[in-house]
């Protein structure tokens, strides 16, 4: 059994009081929150590394994001030849390695979202924060969407009540998205620091692609496990000093789905093609 250190809690205690040092308003310390998001966190984090069934699962993901990186890769070579491959000539170029692997991912979360899968992966993990930690409807969807799509996407989750939205909520909406990982994002940190992908034509080393799986693990684990301290550290540098509206989860999700009835219903337009893309996404 792993012996236990007590670095990690002495460095949770630590930011705790780094970031209440400096808060708007010391005296509104939202003691529940942060016993629950301590606790949520650790929780989550038992569960992501020593529950066996869910380590497997992870694993099983890790080795699957690995296989795509590996294929965007050979797509790349493909396109770009040596300057694609670390070990040519070139050697590392970030406009032939890293760029090809970020757009194949974004697209392959566009995928997703037009699909459906993305929207309910959100809505679980949306009705786990709002469950443990008392939070909003509105301030957990757009949490969760943090944790697998970019800080600019994951506010379209909840575009329609951001006028609506105290300061403190504005504050956890932003410290969200600096606190978890981009899926595309992901993927460069991945090409870039996951270890080099084997050279064309070769297999792949199973100890190397093991390291790279173990490498994926963790960057998914540190991107769950940000989304409650993320309302930690929001909920302290900026408390709650109003009562605000709570719309629920289904209220949010029904809002979204009017928006986009009412987009098709207008038709598509030339000019927003982008737009309209990323704003289906919720």
């Amino acid at each position: 059994m792993p012996q236990f250190h007590p670095a990690g809690l002495i460095g949770v205690v630590v930011l705790i009081l780094l970031a209440w040092s400096i808060s708007e308003d010391r005296s509104r310390f939202p003691f529940k929150l942060v016993i629950a998001g301590v606790v949520v966190q650790f929780g989550l984090a038992v569960l992501l590394l020593r529950v066996p069934p869910v380590v497997m699962g992870f694993e099983a993901i890790g080795y699957w994001v690995n296989a795509a990186i590996m294929t965007a890769d050979e797509g790349s070579r493909f396109v770009f030849g040596s300057l694609a491959d670390p070990a040519g000539p070139a050697g590392f170029v970030f406009a032939t390695r890293v760029l090809p692997v970020i757009i194949f991912f974004a697209s392959f979360m566009a995928v997703l979202y037009h699909l459906g899968v993305m929207q309910r992966i959100i809505a679980v993990l949306a009705w786990l924060l709002r469950a443990t930690l008392g939070v909003t409807g509105t301030e957990a969807m757009a949490m969760a969407a943090n944790v697998f799509v970019g800080q600019t996407e994951a506010p379209l989750c909840v575009r329609p009540y951001i006028p609506r939205m105290t300061r403190s909520q504005l504050a956890t909406l932003m410290v969200g998205g600096f606190a978890t990982i981009a899926g595309s994002v992901f993927a460069a940190y991945v090409t870039m620091l996951g270890g080099d992908a084997p050279p064309a034509g070769t297999e792949a080393d199973p100890a190397q692609v093991a390291a790279r799986v173990q490498f994926i693990k963790h960057l998914i684990t540190a991107s769950v496990l940000s989304a409650p301290a993320a309302f930690v550290m929001a909920k302290i540098l900026v408390p709650e000093r109003s009562t605000p509206v709570d719309e629920g989860l289904h209220s949010a999700h029904r809002q979204a789905h009017r928006k986009r009835a009412r987009r098709r219903g207008r038709g598509a337009r030339p000019t927003g093609f982008a737009s309209r893309s990323t704003s289906r996404r919720c």
